[in-house]
């Protein structure tokens, strides 16, 4: 049952095959999680029930792929906003290809795989929903309650561990994208950074079906400012990941834990490591340059949350 999931998730049509399953009383069977979104409405901005808007991601998130694909025909089946998607991401053509034909696993193609995260991304909704005291339907927290019913399917699918922990993830940050979109601003230099210590590389399967979710949750009603803001800001992300890393998200080390122990006189522990991060932080965004930055930051740290004085300084 696997298997035959993911030779569907890599057919042309996914969500047509998805469906079908449903038509045919299957779905309920085979990924519960999904049939249990029939009916749940949404508030606008979604004009479709969660099911369709999920079976609808999963379809735009397979155009976004093959727009951004080294094979990409510019003539076929452009709009505005696949057009100025293009534009934007274009260049990162490369990136895309070599991101995603690494494997997580022999048996089933990375693309799949996230496919198969962006049909469960909302699946947490059912479980979430809750009405305002105005009457909007609300579903606070619902990714981390689908990120918990993906792990309990892809451990009944019997998925790797490294693929389980790979899903969860992106369900359960699929929001973040969208929070970081703010109009004429791009992210922060710490946004940016805490966005991929989170998710590493995971960030780029995550802004694919953030953007994926915006077009299927907005449909034809998309703001045009909106998305444009959106698609800056994935800019942004991926930008900082493939041409800015070792400026933005992954700094050379300036001090080990050992430094730190001789020059405050500390004793090994989770301190050590939380100090490090950060450091590691403040040189990714750009306040802490040399070595002289970083052990005054650390006294500074150190006394401001622990109320520390070295006994080598008194």
């Amino acid at each position: 049952m696997r298997d035959e999931i993911f030779r569907i998730l890599e057919g042309p049509k996914p969500e047509t095959a998805i469906n079908i399953l449903n038509v045919l009383g299957s779905l309920e069977y085979i990924l519960p999680e999904i049939s249990q979104l029939k009916g749940v409405p949404q508030s606008q901005p979604h004009y479709q029930d969660v099911y369709h808007h999920s079976l609808h991601t999963v379809k735009k998130l397979n155009e976004i792929y093959h727009l951004l694909s080294p094979e990409h025909d510019p003539e076929k089946g452009m709009n505005w906003a696949s057009g100025y998607l293009s534009v934007r991401l274009g260049r990162f053509r490369k990136q895309f290809h070599s991101h995603f034909v690494k494997q997580l696993n022999p048996d089933r193609s990375h693309w799949s795989l996230t496919l198969f995260a962006a049909l469960y991304h909302d699946s947490g909704k059912p479980i979430a929903r809750s009405l305002s005291e105005n009457g909007k339907i609300r579903f606070l927290n619902h990714e981390n309650v689908g990120a918990a019913l993906i792990h309990n399917r892809t451990r009944e699918l019997k998925l790797s561990n490294i693929e389980i922990d790979w899903l969860g993830s992106l369900v359960k940050n699929h929001m973040r994208p969208l929070y970081l979109t703010k109009e004429g601003k791009l992210p922060s230099r710490r946004a940016v950074y805490r966005f991929f210590r989170d998710c590493g590389e995971r960030g780029v399967d995550i802004c694919m079906i953030s953007l994926a979710d915006i077009l299927a949750a907005f449909g034809p009603t998309l703001d045009k400012d909106l998305w444009i803001s959106h698609v800056n800001t994935i800019n942004h992300l991926l930008e900082s990941w493939w041409d800015k890393k070792t400026e933005y998200i992954s700094p050379e080390k300036l001090l080990t834990g050992n430094d730190l122990i001789i020059k405050f006189d500390l004793k090994a522990g989770p301190v050590i490591g939380k100090l490090l991060s950060e450091i590691l932080e403040g040189q990714a965004i750009g306040e802490i340059i040399d070595k002289e930055d970083a052990y005054k930051f650390a006294g500074e740290w150190l006394a401001a949350n622990y109320g520390y004085i070295s006994s080598k300084t008194g």
